[in-house]
This record gives C-alpha cells, structure tokens and sequence, in this order.
C-alpha cells in the first residue's frame, strides 16, 4: 500500500491524450472508477461514462419532481 501511494505521489498527473466529445456535454468533474471515465456533465445534468471511442452513455442523472401548485 505505502509503494502504491510514493509511486502516485512521484508520478505528475498530466494528460496523455484528449478526446474531442461534441454536444452540449459542457464537462464539470472527471471520476475513473473501475477503469471506466466517467463526467458530471452540467449541460445536460447527467453523470456519463466516456468511451475510448468517443462516445458518451448516460449512467445517472437525478429524478425530476414535478410539484403542481393549487
């Protein structure tokens, strides 16, 4: 555990590739989770898992109360 931590701390995160995903996306947050890249994406207000390929899947997003007035 402490070898994986001073490797981390050793290695700089900087980005290796990029990847253009076009829409309305507008990405806040990135999370690799399990090995999959996920993104808050405030554009549509959804949590999606970003492909290798390029395409984006809508994993989350909240539920939508519809409250009518009296």
């Amino acid at each position: 555990m402490t070898e994986c931590l001073i490797s981390i701390v050793l290695r700089p995160l900087v980005p290796v590739r990029s990847c253009f995903f076009p829409g309305c996306l507008y990405i806040h947050d990135l999370a690799l989770i399990g090995g999959a890249l996920y993104a808050n994406t405030v554009g549509e207000n959804v949590v999606v898992r970003l492909d290798d390929d390029g395409c984006s899947h809508r994993v989350w997003w909240p539920l939508l109360r519809v409250v009518l007035s009296k």
